[in-house]
């Protein structure tokens, strides 16, 4: 059985992970992120007439955000006692809930913890 734990890093994730795991027990696991970036991409807001971000502070909060991502991934691994190299983890940009459905028929997974 493939699962695939998805995981924002909170106490929350990591105990669905866990109990997902002693349940399932399966034999093969993806470990995935979601990043909601698009804060990054700040389009202004309040009538302003351009972005409240430069471009490059755009693109630092962008690699920002992905940086907690990785860490995310690869605290829940070694908090659930996966080996990092032995789990296929996947950061996504995107909304929740429509990247998880699509990263589950990515990798074919028979089932999703959440």
């Amino acid at each position: 059985m493939h699962a695939l734990i998805a995981t924002d890093g909170s106490e929350g994730s990591l105990d669905a992970a866990r109990k997902g795991l002693e349940l399932l027990s399966p034999d093969r696991v993806t470990l995935l992120t979601v990043a909601d970036t698009s804060i990054a991409e700040d389009s202004g807001a309040g009538g302003f007439a351009s972005n409240l971000l430069t471009p490059e502070e755009s693109d630092q909060a962008r690699d920002a955000i992905l940086d907690e991502g990785d860490d995310d991934l690869a605290a829940t691994a070694a908090a659930i006692g996966l080996d990092p190299s032995a789990v296929d983890t996947r950061l996504v940009e995107g909304a929740s809930g429509q990247m998880i459905v699509h990263v589950a028929g990515e990798v074919d997974a028979d089932v999703i913890v959440v």
